[in-house]
């Protein structure tokens, strides 16, 4: 089969790693795909540099004319902000513009079947307009993916937004979430009716990536930090993260077992964010015991596993968590908060699960690491088997069997 991948991202992260996950775990070496991602999506380099070496796949870059890039170009111009608030009145003119623009893209490309590679619903609107254009192409399979929570139409383009999904509905011959969280979000946010257009629930996949392809930047000698117990958070620097909770948590806990004790913030993020949480870590008298290493080249399980603790410290949902289950293969003890679709693949056998926005509680828990860490490596190895069941071998033979099956 010759198979289309459609996305539109701007920011590098979990879509990026479900992605390379989903093709190295792909049954079908005889299958060819193009991806098409656009441009300006900051996390282009690490797709090139992990894919384009197979003869199979083939990565396209396109400048795309959507809504999301309409507002990301006013939100980097201050002088033309003014205009951000007006433009949802163009909003149906971008989306059937994006519609054009996908359908001259897949005229040149013979294909059997597009998986349009979504964030949140409805996410990118180029990856909304590759379904109906597909559909209006006559492409047999027409797949959308949603990897996070969907959220509620806005007040201005609400009906605009509902005639828009119910076509994207109609155009698709199949609807995947990464999880029954995600799934429920799409019924309870955006009405999607289940027995007219069932959600299929395809879980991410984890990777036990090995020995690393790549140069791996090694950690503890990067920023000195020999003899110190490594507790991580990886991803974006972002206020829904939960980075905040994590510094005041560290902040109350004892200092002699706070000393044992290194936070390494690994991510890029807004610089006012960071300065925030500097600004923090400076009041709970801990600025030396945070590092804010930016962003890591390489794999994110192999920096992952070079943590003595993982967190995930999300305050409202989390899709799936993909860095909860890197730190899973590779045997790295996981501390998280109780959203999304957390609880679906991470237990209390398996690891911490606390609530989110709760100092307190992972003051006692990083306390509770520092003084077991036996017993929290036994539930890191519980967690290794627990989370062989999602796979990117199983992950890739469901895709798989979904675009057979036309």
């Amino acid at each position: 089969m010759n198979l289309v991948i459609f996305l539109e991202q701007y920011e590098m992260g979990g879509v990026d790693t479900h992605l390379i996950n989903l093709l190295r775990g792909w049954p079908a070496s005889n299958d060819f795909f193009f991806i098409l991602v656009n441009k300006d999506h900051n996390g282009l380099g690490r797709l090139e540099e992990e894919l384009s070496k197979r003869e199979n796949i083939r990565i396209i870059p396109y400048s795309p004319f959507s809504y999301a890039f309409i507002q990301g170009y006013l939100n980097r111009r201050p002088i033309t902000r003014f205009f951000k608030f007006f433009s949802w009145i163009l909003f149906p003119v971008f989306f059937f513009y994006s519609v054009y623009s996908v359908i001259r893209i897949l005229k040149r490309i013979e294909c059997d079947g597009i998986l349009a590679d979504n964030g949140n619903y409805p996410g990118g609107q180029g990856v909304l307009a590759s379904i109906v254009a597909s559909s209006i192409l006559g492409i047999p399979k027409r797949i959308l993916l949603t990897h996070h929570c969907a959220m509620k139409p806005s007040l201005f383009r609400s009906t605009v937004e509902q005639l828009i999904d119910e076509l994207v509905t109609r155009s698709a011959t199949d609807l995947v979430a990464v999880s029954l969280a995600t799934r429920k979000s799409m019924v309870d946010n955006r009405g999607f009716d289940t027995e007219k257009t069932p959600i299929r629930v395809i879980y991410n996949g984890v990777l036990d990536e090995g020995p690393s392809d790549f140069p791996v930047v090694p950690l503890r000698q990067k920023f000195q930090l020999e003899g110190k117990l490594l507790v991580g958070i990886v991803g974006r620097v972002e206020r829904y993260k939960g980075h905040e909770d994590l510094i005041a948590g560290l902040g109350a806990v004892p200092r002699p077992q706070r000393d044992q004790l290194c936070l390494l913030v690994i991510g890029s993020g807004h610089e006012e964010e960071v300065q925030r949480l500097k600004r923090m870590a400076a009041f709970y008298d801990i600025l030396a015991q945070v590092v804010f290493t930016g962003f890591v080249a390489g794999s994110s399980g192999n920096i992952i596993k070079q943590l003595d603790l993982l967190t995930v410290m999300t305050k409202d949902f989390e899709g799936f968590g993909l860095t909860l289950g890197e730190a899973m293969i590779n045997n790295v003890p996981v501390l998280a908060t109780m959203v999304g679709a957390i609880p679906e693949f991470l237990t209390t056998e398996a690891g911490r699960l606390i609530p989110p926005e709760s100092p307190f509680e992972t003051t006692r828990a990083l306390l509770d690491f520092v003084q077991n860490q036996e017993a929290w490596q036994k539930r890191a190895e519980k967690g290794k088997e627990l989370i062989k069941n999602f796979g990117a071998d199983r992950m890739g033979r469901e895709f798989r069997a979904l675009f057979s099956c036309v």
